[in-house]
């Protein structure tokens, strides 16, 4: 057993070369290349290490000549280190997963370089791939026909990435683009060669279309996040177990999604779009109508309510029921449902169509999105039903609470109607001081409350710093 300097056991060096290329392996490797200081046991260490994390910034220094916090190159140039650490290290080792960050100011990123290093990395086996550049995307060829690649992460600044006509990566599962400006044909093709592909994402990517058509095809895939702004698209995704898509704007809506396969297996869906056609939005709707665990956003069910009430002149568009025949399909395995809202007219034929779909619902989140000005409007929804139970409610949530009246509607609903509830949760944002029409509101509902047949307790706190809340459970 080693002796350290200070004459204790030294038990971490005596542990297997495998445990020790373990424990680097979890660390940036430039903190790996400095333990072979630590003794000549360490000297070579560093060598067989599988996995290789360079990050630029750990690299910069603050730059006193320049303000704002701005740094520049360390006295360890970054290039150079990649460089040598590629090339020293042992050459029959693997290279199980490489991490390459480049830092946005910096602009010392040599594409023949960095494409050196991947070739290195492909001849080595590479299974997981994580680069972020700023000033080019222009990868070898041979990085899209790397067999045993199972993690590609591609990170850019709206660089255009090219797509070569050869693709093949059968081992892939795990796709992530951000920032990446591709055109549609090539990436769709990328998409649907990868036939182990289980995870996309597709974060704030600029996506080309000479047809403003983009298709996503692949029968294995299971999770699918979509993030900004989108050409029309057309998912077939059968397989498909968790499901989410964010507009970057409201643009993104649901009129975009010309086709989409029925997810029969999905568990979670995450909307965060807009509304504003009917037929797609059917078949949108139609889509995730197996989900366990669904969230709409307030885009979805704001720019849904406004299809069908014409804010300007407070008047129906169409009747309530009538709009809301896109909602079609029983969400009969939906257990979980969040809710973004800002509690106008439109929307309480909205949500309250969605919980009458909603059979097997045991827990509801509705969070209030709505300004002040919308808040204090004069409820006219007076010709919404809320003639139906909720049979298997047992927890319901309000965050946000502003004291709006069809905010208030909803809670009164959820007392009478969900016949199994064990749990009502409201809170309410104290922001610089609470608003005395909102605590007012908060205190008479909790009045009414105190007169539930099946009232177990109730806890009234506005100590908090962050909000005002009521917690009601019942027997």
């Amino acid at each position: 057993m080693n002796m350290c300097r200070s004459g204790l056991l030294d038990r971490i060096s005596g542990l297997p070369d495998t445990v020790l290329h373990h424990i680097l392996s979890l660390l940036p490797t430039k903190q790996v290349v400095q333990t072979c200081i630590l003794s000549k046991r360490w000297i070579s260490l560093w060598r067989y290490v599988t996995s290789l994390d360079f990050d630029q910034d750990l690299f910069l220094v603050q730059d006193p000549n320049r303000l704002w916090n701005s740094m520049k190159q360390g006295p360890i140039d970054f290039v150079k280190f990649v460089d040598s650490v590629m090339f020293l290290r042992d050459q029959l080792s693997n290279i199980q997963s490489l991490r390459l960050w480049f830092d946005e100011e910096q602009g010392n990123e040599d594409m023949s370089m960095i494409n050196t290093w991947i070739s290195v990395a492909i001849s080595r086996n590479i299974e997981v791939l994580d680069i972020k550049l700023y000033d080019s995307a222009e990868f070898i060829p041979r990085l899209f026909t790397c067999s045993p690649l199972k993690v590609l992460k591609l990170k850019s600044s709206y660089q255009k990435l090219n797509l070569p006509s050869a693709i093949c990566l059968p081992s892939l599962q795990t796709l992530c683009l951000t920032g990446i400006s591709v055109e549609a044909e090539g990436l769709t093709k990328l998409i649907s060669s990868c036939s182990n592909l289980g995870t996309l994402i597709l974060d704030y990517c600029d996506i080309s279309s000479p047809n403003d058509l983009f298709v996503i095809s692949n029968p294995q895939l299971e999770t699918l996040i979509i993030k900004g702004h989108i050409p029309f698209i057309e998912i077939f995704a059968p397989r498909l177990v968790h499901f989410k898509i964010e507009g970057g704007d409201s643009k993104v809506s649901t009129c975009l999604i010309k086709s989409i396969s029925n997810f029969e297996s999905l568990v979670d869906a995450d909307i965060n779009i807009g509304v504003n056609s009917s037929r797609p939005t059917k078949q949108f709707l139609r889509a995730l109508c197996s989900a366990k665990s669904l969230t709409f956003h307030s885009m979805f069910i704001v720019s849904f309510g406004n299809e069908n009430f014409e804010r300007d002149t407070l008047q129906w568009i169409e009747s309530p029921e009538a709009a809301l025949e896109w909602i079609q399909f029983p969400f009969n395995n939906l257990k979980f449902l969040k809710l973004g809202t800002w509690f106008t007219d439109g929307e309480v034929p909205v949500i309250n169509k969605l919980l009458r779909f909603s059979p097997t619902l045991e827990t509801l989140v509705i969070k209030n999105d709505g300004v002040q000005e919308l808040l204090e409007e004069k409820s006219l929804a007076e010709n919404v039903p809320f003639e139906y139970k909720l049979s298997l409610l047992k927890s319901v949530e309000f965050l946000m609470f502003q004291g709006a009246e069809n905010e208030v509607k909803f809670v009164k609903f959820f007392m009478n109607n969900a016949v199994k509830l064990e749990k009502l949760i409201i809170k309410s944002p104290n922001r610089i001081s609470p608003n005395k029409k909102v605590l007012a509101e908060i205190k008479n509902i909790s009045k009414l409350l105190l007169t539930h047949p099946r009232l177990g307790n109730l806890s009234f706190d506005a100590t908090s710093d962050d909000c005002t809340s009521v917690t009601c459970s019942f027997v």
